[in-house]
């Protein structure tokens, strides 16, 4: 049985269903997501190409690049045998790692100690006796001394003497001038009268003025006989004995010379000792084996030694590689190397490696590759140059920040192996 229609229920038709009006709708914002899409992976891909050509326009890359490092030669400090020799090729090593050991020859018995020690016996006895010598050289000054003080002491004697007559001396001098002055005023007053001849008078007078000179001469020498005990009291010499003096100076200069000679033979004695304790030392050190160390941290690069050889200073041992001093050469051009930008950082990538380290460039030099030869370091060219490059090229070298990972770089952190080098070109407008 057929059911009827709702009564509100229309017949669906093209004009009122929605259905398709929905696919439409649904398949224009596919269409637009799609363009959309395209012009972003287009825009996308414009981008990176113009990414990529602006690096090439400001950029270029050399596949030519040479790993180096800072090599030391260690080299043995004395002759000997080496006894130990811990150092293999590739092997890294610390600072101050005992690398081998070396024995010096045996000591050969040549009489020197002996001679050292008979010669320190006669310098002691030749000591000894310059030092008696100055003792008694000591003793006769200090003898003489003692005489000077002697007479000395006679001398204050006599100059007390002396001062004590002087003034006895003044004294009768004035008792003479006295009686003189009073005997020439006496007949003075018996002139006036008349009682005497005035011829008496002027020979009075003349007494008298004898007497006061005489006074005054016994004056002066009190004086001088007062100077000269004073002088005696502060050991001032006023009559030196010459004979004494003479005997003094003498003895004061042998003193001096013999001191001279026996503060010689002191230092001569310190020097033969310091000798002879240095040649025991010697004998006592080369009796032991003398280690070689590593000076720095690092990679045997090379050895040319073994164990048991024989070696003689300063014979080549071994070569140790600095794995935190490392750089990368390369021979480029000149042409070439005038576009570069030398104060902008290399991108470097070594060997093995999937990230690239930062260097900087440290050195720009013009060369030839016959020059190139000749040094001890020379860059070995692995670009493909053609003869009128070979003429003058530039060797370009770009220093590398310590490497955490060096020693895993290779067997010798690296050295000689090749690395990409990418320079940044001098700035240039394009546009």
């Amino acid at each position: 049985m057929l059911k009827s229609p709702l009564p509100d229920s229309k017949p669906q038709t093209p004009e009122n269903s929605t259905v398709p009006q929905i696919h439409q709708g649904t398949g224009v914002a596919k269409r637009l997501l799609v363009s959309l899409a395209c012009l972003g992976l287009g825009a996308t891909a414009l981008r990176i190409g113009s990414t990529v050509i602006q690096h090439r326009l400001t950029h270029f890359t050399v596949e030519t690049g040479i790993i180096n490092s800072r090599t030391v030669q260690l080299r043995a400090p004395i002759d000997g045998t080496i006894a130990a020799f811990y150092a293999q090729p590739g092997v890294p090593v610390q600072l101050g790692q005992v690398i081998a050991k070396i024995t010096p020859p045996p000591i050969q018995k040549d009489g020197t100690m002996p001679r050292f020690q008979a010669k320190i016996l006669s310098l002691r006895t030749q000591l000894s006796q310059a030092e008696q010598g100055i003792a008694q050289l000591q003793l006769q000054l200090g003898r003489l001394g003692n005489q000077d003080q002697a007479i000395q002491l006679t001398q204050k004697q006599v100059a007390a003497t002396d001062l004590q007559a002087q003034q006895a001396a003044i004294n009768s001098a004035i008792a003479k001038a006295d009686a003189a002055k009073t005997e020439y005023r006496r007949l003075s007053a018996l002139a006036q009268e008349g009682a005497i001849a005035g011829q008496l008078v002027d020979q009075t007078k003349m007494a008298w003025d004898v007497a006061e000179a005489e006074v005054n001469e016994a004056k002066a020498k009190l004086s001088s006989a007062q100077v000269t005990l004073t002088a005696l009291q502060q050991n001032v010499p006023v009559t030196p004995n010459a004979t004494l003096m003479d005997q003094r100076l003498s003895l004061q200069r042998l003193i001096q010379k013999q001191t001279e000679l026996a503060q010689g033979l002191k230092a001569e004695i310190v020097s033969q000792q310091q000798q002879l304790q240095s040649r025991q030392t010697n004998q006592q050190t080369q009796q032991l084996e003398i280690p070689v160390k590593a000076p720095f941290s690092g990679v045997v690069y090379r050895t040319d030694r073994e164990i048991g050889e024989q070696v003689n200073r300063p014979d080549l041992m071994l070569t140790i590689a600095d794995c935190n001093n490392i750089w990368v050469e390369a021979l480029l051009p000149i042409e070439q190397v005038q576009k570069i930008d030398a104060t902008q950082p290399v991108q470097v990538l070594l060997a093995g490696q999937s990230t690239p380290q930062a260097g900087k460039i440290e050195l720009i030099q013009a060369t030839t590759i016959e020059a190139l030869k000749q040094q001890s370091q020379a860059v070995v060219p692995l670009m493909p140059l053609s003869k009128q490059q070979q003429a003058l090229v530039s060797r370009v070298t770009v220093k590398l920040p310590p490497l955490p990972e060096a020693a895993k770089l290779g067997q010798f952190c690296g050295i000689g192996q090749s690395s990409r080098l990418t320079f940044k070109t001098k700035s240039t407008r394009f546009f």
